[in-house]
């Protein structure tokens, strides 16, 4: 028998029983722990800034501030636009735009907890770097991080 030797036996003096249900009560365990997602302790923001006719903005410069530590990240969009923080603590944090020609765009309160993946898209105005444009509305929480494409058609 598999269980012999083992010191595992049931009332009966039986070891099997109780060796199979040790290795499937084990294999449960394996499996419930495989499906389990991986927690983390710090978010990301990503998003796509653009103009009023929708274009992308290449080179805009983002400054991401901790509203509570003033603690500050800084980033620039890529080529299509797209810019991503990653490893952000959690907190509140201040969100500042600047780019050449158009305001400077400032949105307070984005929550960012951990394992978050928020998504923030950001419209800049046309006009001089001095007149500064700032937002308050909700952030969307999203499960994914989108690839910074432009559907088009």
């Amino acid at each position: 028998m598999l269980a012999e030797g083992t010191g595992i036996q049931n009332k009966d003096g039986s070891g099997y029983e109780a060796f199979k249900q040790i290795v499937l009560w084990i294999a449960f365990a394996a499996l419930v722990a495989t499906n389990l997602p991986a927690q983390s302790i710090y978010g990301t923001l990503t998003g796509i800034v653009s103009d009023p006719s929708q274009a992308v903005i290449a080179g805009a410069k983002l400054k991401l501030r901790d509203e509570q530590s003033s603690s500050q990240r800084e980033t620039v969009t890529n080529t299509d636009g797209y810019y991503t923080i990653v490893s952000v603590p959690p907190g509140t944090y201040e969100l500042t735009v600047t780019a050449s020609g158009f305001e400077t765009h400032k949105q307070p309160g984005i929550v960012i907890g951990g394992g978050d993946k928020l998504n923030v898209n950001v419209g800049l105005k046309l006009g001089s770097t001095t007149n500064v444009v700032e937002v308050s509305s909700a952030v969307d929480l999203v499960t994914t991080v989108d690839s910074g494409e432009i559907p088009t058609g």
